[in-house]
C-alpha cells in the first residue's frame, strides 16, 4: 500500500498559475493508494476531484462551510479499495460537534477518519492537522486524537502535519501512548520554513503495519512543505 501525506499549503489571497496541474501530475506519477492532504480549500478540492476520477474523496471542512478560511483534511482513496465508514472529528471540547474547538485555537482542527478494506484486511486510517500555536493547545488536541483512536480492532495508520518535530516530548510522549511508529523519524525537514532539521509532517503506523520505505519529495514548489510518500504492507 502507498501512502501520500501532504500540506498542499492553502492560498487564500490567490493561488499560483499551474499548482493544482502541479498536484495532478505529481499524484499521477507517484500513484499512491491513499492521500491525506492538509490546507486543502474548497475551491482547489472542486478542481482535483473533477480530474482525479479514480479516487473517492471523504471528510468535511473544518467550519462546515465553504468560505475562504475554511479547509480540508480529506482522505483521497482508490476506488478500487472499498471503504465501509469514515467521520470526520473535530479535536475540540465535543469531537462529534462541527467547529468545536480548544479555546486557545485560533481555527477548528479536525482529523478525518475512514475504514477500508485492503488485501481483505480492514485499516483504520486517519488524517489530521495539528494548531501552529501554543504547546498546551497542541496537547490538548494530541490528547483528543488519542481518545478517538486508542481502542481500535484494525491495523492504523495516523498522518498529517502534527507542526512538532519527530524529537519534541509531547509529540513522543503522545507516539508511545498510543504505541505507533514514526516513519518520518529520519526523513529530515519536510516544511521549508521550519528552523529545525526535523520533520513535522508525520506518517504514524502501529505494529500491525511494515514501514518498507519512505522519502520526501524535494522538487515541488508549489508549497511550504514536502509530500512525503510511504510503502506500507501489513503484518501476516
Amino acid at each position: 500500500m502507498k501512502i501520500m501525506t501532504f500540506n498542499i499549503q492553502n492560498d487564500i489571497k490567490k493561488m499560483p498559475e499551474g499548482k493544482v496541474e502541479a498536484i495532478l501530475e505529481l499524484i499521477r506519477q507517484e500513484d499512491p493508494d491513499i492521500i491525506g492532504m492538509q490546507e486543502l480549500n474548497n475551491q482547489v478540492k472542486k478542481l482535483l476531484q473533477k480530474e482525479l476520477t479514480e479516487y473517492s474523496c471523504y471528510g468535511r471542512s473544518r467550519f462546515g462551510i465553504n468560505f475562504a478560511l475554511d479547509e480540508y483534511n480529506p482522505i483521497f482513496i482508490k476506488r478500487s479499495i472499498p471503504v465501509e465508514e469514515t467521520t470526520t472529528y473535530s479535536l475540540g471540547r465535543n469531537p462529534n460537534k462541527v467547529r468545536s474547538k480548544n479555546l486557545l485555537s485560533v481555527f477548528p482542527r479536525i482529523c478525518t477518519t475512514i475504514v477500508c478494506v485492503y488485501k481483505k484486511q480492514r485499516i483504520k486510517i486517519a488524517n489530521t492537522h495539528i494548531d501552529h500555536g501554543l504547546d498546551r493547545t497542541k496537547d490538548y488536541q494530541l490528547s483528543v486524537l488519542y481518545e478517538l483512536l486508542k481502542s481500535n480492532d484494525y491495523p492504523l495508520l495516523l498522518m498529517g502535519d502534527f507542526n512538532m518535530t519527530s524529537g519534541n516530548d509531547s509529540f513522543q510522549s503522545f507516539i508511545k501512548q498510543i504505541n505507533m511508529n514514526d516513519a518520518c523519524s529520519d526523513i529530515g525537514r519536510t516544511c521549508k520554513l521550519s528552523e529545525s532539521d526535523k520533520a513535522i509532517d508525520h506518517i504514524l503506523v502501529d505494529d500491525r503495519l511494515i514501514i518498507k520505505n519512505v522519502r520526501k519529495i524535494d522538487d515541488f514548489d508549489y508549497s511550504d512543505h514536502h509530500p512525503i510518500v510511504c510503502d506500507l504492507d501489513i503484518k501476516k
